[in-house]
C-alpha cells in the first residue's frame, strides 16, 4: 500500500506543478500589461507636473523681463525657455501643450495677484428685496 500511495503523491505534485505553471503563463502577460499600464500613467503624471512646474518658470521669467507688457515677446521668450527646460529633462510636449502650461500659469498667477479684479463694483450688485431696504 505504501508503493500506491507514493505513486499517487508523485502524481499529484506533477499535477499541482503543471497547473501552477499554467496559470503562471497565463497571469503574466496580464499583469505584465497591467503593470506597464500603470508605470506609463504614472510617468505621464510625472512628466505632465513637470511641465506645469517649467511653465510656471517660464511665466515668471517672462514677467520679470517684461514688466511692463509687451504680451507676444512674453509669450515668446516663455516658450523658448519652456521648450529649452522640456527638451533638458526629456519631456516631448507640443507647442500647443506647453503654450496652454504656460496661459495657465499666467492666468494662476493673475487670479493670485489679483483676486478681486473679476468682481463687480459694489453699487453694481443688487441687493435682495427684504434686506436693508427701508419703506
Amino acid at each position: 500500500m505504501s508503493d500506491a500511495w507514493q505513486h499517487w503523491a508523485g502524481f499529484m505534485a506533477d499535477l499541482a506543478a503543471v497547473l501552477l505553471s499554467l496559470t503562471a503563463a497565463a497571469l503574466i502577460p496580464i499583469l505584465s500589461v497591467r503593470a506597464l499600464r500603470y508605470l506609463t500613467a504614472r510617468r505621464n503624471d510625472h512628466q505632465r507636473e513637470t511641465l506645469h512646474r517649467i511653465a510656471s518658470e517660464a511665466a515668471a521669467l517672462a514677467e520679470a523681463a517684461f514688466a511692463d507688457g509687451n504680451g507676444p515677446r512674453k509669450l515668446s521668450l516663455a516658450i523658448g525657455y519652456a521648450q529649452e527646460q522640456c527638451a533638458g529633462t526629456g519631456i516631448t510636449a507640443s507647442a500647443d501643450t506647453i503654450r496652454a502650461a504656460i496661459e495657465k500659469a499666467v492666468m494662476d498667477y493673475n487670479a493670485m495677484v489679483k483676486p478681486w479684479s473679476g468682481l463687480p463694483a459694489p453699487g453694481a450688485i443688487a441687493k435682495p428685496k427684504g434686506e436693508s431696504y427701508s419703506q
